[in-house]
Parts: structure tokens; C-alpha cells; sequence
């Protein structure tokens, strides 16, 4: 359930058209904190993965949490399976198989829990959709009419998703997608015309009141949404370390874009802002080894009161953090030996 879109959250390189907001009223988020006292804290959790452990994560993941406080893992290294991990960290099984039938998977899932439990697995950038239930026993696959970047369940059991589409009213980046695949609602329209990473991509979450919020990766605007896809509300804000343009591709010996890279809500509600901005010591690459967002990232967290739309507390971190889940967010740690963990992390804002 991270927030990205494409297969990867932050180099799939996505970003936004500029779009219609005319007749919205925005409300600015301001420069500096209002409470002088609050910090936007990470507070580690759990780290998941071992030497015994044959997942072998890649840099970027797809990650999901259940009410037991079980983690489920999806990542490029094994496609075809999903890891489950206990609260301990400790790997307690895997889901599915390498194949195209019912349980089965061949790429990368973007993965969400619903309020019952039951875990869902949405290809990246595929129309399929298996459902498991609170025991990870299959359930069923659907076939949306879609093509899906990153997604959310909500209470209903609809899918909250970006997924770009073009329908006799124009183009749209956003849907609400029923259970059974058709679609509910396409809104967030986009430029028909737009070529290139700011045409399509969004970060998304839905908050624990159930309001679904998205966010530009170079625009730094947050916008509410109903039901129906109608526009209710948008907080904006401007900062010099979000580019104005991402490139195509990126270019090794030039830094990476600074752009927002995951948006989550904490279980009072607040908005956290994750911006991922060149890494302070950035530095090109060896043409021998290839870029990691982890040394090529540090990442600004901002977070906001929906409410008012101020700006509660900003805190920088030197590593790359990805958010995933109410309240929680993820990076990835370099063992000494090269393999990759997980650091699980809580969102906490203190001095409040």
C-alpha cells in the first residue's frame, strides 16, 4: 500500500498536470511550523528480514500491515510470492506462487488490508485483483478495467486508486473501482495533451475518518475528495526543493529531482508530507554500480493540520523513507554484507 505509482514509488518518475482548481477555494499552508516546539519524529518498530531469511528485498518494496501487527511484503526480487512477517520480525510464511491463476502472481503488488482483514493484491500497473482472506487464504481474483499505480481499500471494499484514464469526459488520473472491477468514478482530470512524467502521478491516502486525500509529486498540493470524485477541499503550499519538472529519465551525473514521494495519514488524522530532495552528499555513481534511492535520497517530512491546513512540524532525515500505513512508514538498511532490511518506523509528532 505505499503510495507511488508505477513499480517503484520514486523512480518510475510521475508527476502531475496543473489542473482545474479555478473555481476551488485553496487554502495556503505556511512556510515555517506554527508550533515551535513539535518534531516529526520516526520511532523504530522492527527491522524485517535475516540471514535466514531467503526473501532478499530489493531497494524499493510494496508493504502492507494487518490488525495483528503482521507486515506482508512485496518485492522485484521474488516476484510470484508475498512474505508475511510477525510483529518480531521473524518470517512466518509466504503467500501465493509464480504463475497466472487464481493465487498466483507474476510482477510486483501493490497491497492494502480492508477493515476486515482481508488482504488484497493489486498488480502494478495490471487490472488484476486477488483477495485473501484474514487467514492469507485465497479468496478471489477480479479484473478491473484498469491499468492501476497505486491504491487503497476503502471501508466499502472500493478501490481508491491512481489510474489514469480517458473516458468521453476527458482525461483523469484518479477512480474509485467497485469490488467486482467496474469503475465508480474517474476525477482529478488531466491534461490530454501532457507527455511525460507530470502527466499522471499521485500520491494517495485515505484517513482514519475515511477521507481520501491526494497529492502531486511536483505539485505540492493536497486535495480531499468525495465519494463521487467531486473536489471538497485543497491545502497548497510552495517549496524550492520540490522541482517544477521530472525529467523522463535521470541523468547519472546530474542529481535526482527533489519530489513528494508518499503521503500518509497518522491516526489522529494529520497529513504527513514525505518529499524525497538529493541526498546532501550526493554524488554520481560509479558507472560499475548501479543507483539506489536509498544513497541518492535524504527526505523532508512536513505535517499538516487538514483541519486548519497549517503547517505542524517539518523534520529532515538522511536516508530515503517511504510511508505505507496509518501512522507508519518504511526504509531500507544496508546489511555489511549488501542485503537489504526493512526498518519499520512509527509516525509520531512530539512536543505538542
Amino acid at each position: 500500500m505505499i503510495t507511488g505509482t508505477r513499480l517503484t514509488i520514486l523512480l518510475a518518475l510521475l508527476g502531475i498536470a496543473p489542473s482545474t482548481l479555478a473555481a476551488q477555494e485553496v487554502i495556503p499552508i505556511g512556510e515555517d511550523p506554527t508550533c515551535d516546539t513539535c518534531q516529526a519524529e520516526l520511532i523504530p518498530v522492527v527491522q524485517l528480514g535475516s540471514l535466514d531469511d531467503p526473501a532478499g528485498f530489493a531497494p524499493v518494496i510494496q508493504i502492507a500491515r494487518n490488525s495483528e501487527g503482521e507486515y506482508v511484503v512485496s518485492s522485484g526480487t521474488f516476484d510470484g510470492e508475498l512474505f508475511v512477517y510477525g510483529g518480531n520480525g521473524e518470517l512466518l510464511h509466504t503467500v501465493g506462487r509464480r504463475g497466472e491463476g487464481p493465487g498466483e502472481f507474476r510482477r510486483l503488488q501493490l497491497l492494502d488490508f480492508d477493515a476486515q482483514d482481508s488482504l488484497h493484491a493489486v498488480e502494478a500497473s495490471g487490472p488484476r485483483h486477488s483477495v485473501f482472506g484474514p487467514d492469507f487464504s485465497f479468496v478471489r481474483t477480479v479484473q478491473m478495467q484498469t491499468r492501476t499505480m497505486a491504491m487503497r481499500i476503502e471501508d466499502s471494499g472500493a478501490v481508491f486508486a491512481v489510474a489514469p484514464t480517458s473516458t468521453d469526459d476527458g482525461s483523469y488520473a484518479l477512480q474509485r473501482i467497485s469490488p467486482d472491477g467496474t469503475r465508480l468514478a474517474a476525477f482529478d482530470p488531466m491534461d490530454p495533451e501532457a507527455r511525460g512524467p507530470a502527466a499522471m502521478g499521485r500520491n494517495i491516502t485515505i484517513d482514519p475518518a475515511g477521507r481520501r486525500w491526494s497529492i502531486g509529486m511536483a505539485d505540492y498540493r493536497l486535495k480531499q475528495w468525495a465519494e463521487d470524485g467531486h473536489l471538497i477541499r485543497v491545502l497548497e503550499a510552495h517549496r524550492d526543493w520540490i522541482s517544477e519538472s521530472i525529467p523522463m529519465r535521470l541523468e547519472r551525473d546530474q542529481p535526482p529531482p527533489g519530489q513528494v514521494a508518499g503521503l500518509e495519514a497518522d491516526e489522529t488524522g494529520l497529513l504527513w508530507v514525505f518529499a524525497a530532495v538529493p541526498d546532501a552528499n550526493w554524488a554520481p555513481p560509479s558507472p560499475q554500480r548501479r543507483p539506489s534511492p536509498g544513497t541518492m535520497y535524504d527526505t523532508i517530512v512536513e505535517v499538516i493540520d487538514p483541519v486548519t491546513g497549517s503547517l505542524i512540524a517539518r523534520s529532515t532525515f538522511d536516508y530515503l523513507v517511504v510511508p505505507f500505513d496509518a501512522g507508519r512508514a518504511y526504509s531500507m538498511v544496508e546489511e555489511s554484507l549488501g542485503d537489504l532490511r526493512v526498518q519499520i518506523w512509527s509516525l509520531k509528532v512530539t512536543g505538542r
